[in-house]
């Protein structure tokens, strides 16, 4: 097996890891594995993003939080799924404000919820 094979094979392993975390609520695990999938090129699926976004939040990650809810929104617009998208882009919108106070982003994103 070449080296980049092993290095998405492992990478399958940690995404599956990270889903088992979530799974069980244990959020810190989730998050870190989470996070090596993505390092490693294989959380391209908008529901594990949005599982990296959820871990990130429940975290204190805020800055990771809102790059992958934005992510996972984009993803989900993309495939077409508009409740995926509307989930994400309502939790951003409300990170945003209730969490930062930035309510001028957060605005934006839950318009595009509405929409």
């Amino acid at each position: 097996m070449d080296e980049a094979a092993a290095s998405r094979l492992e990478g399958r392993d940690t995404l599956e890891r990270g889903r088992t975390a979530v799974e069980r609520r244990v959020w810190d695990s989730g998050c870190a594995s989470l996070m090596a999938a993505d390092d490693s090129g294989v959380l391209t699926e908008p529901e594990d993003i949005e599982r990296l976004a959820l871990c990130a939040q429940l975290t204190g990650r805020q800055e990771l939080a809102e790059a992958h809810w934005a992510r996972a929104h984009e993803c989900f617009v993309d495939r077409g799924d508009i409740r995926g998208a509307v989930r994400c882009a309502f939790w951003l919108g409300l990170v945003l404000i209730v969490g930062r106070g930035v309510e001028a982003r957060g605005g934006a994103w839950i318009g595009r919820a509405r929409r």
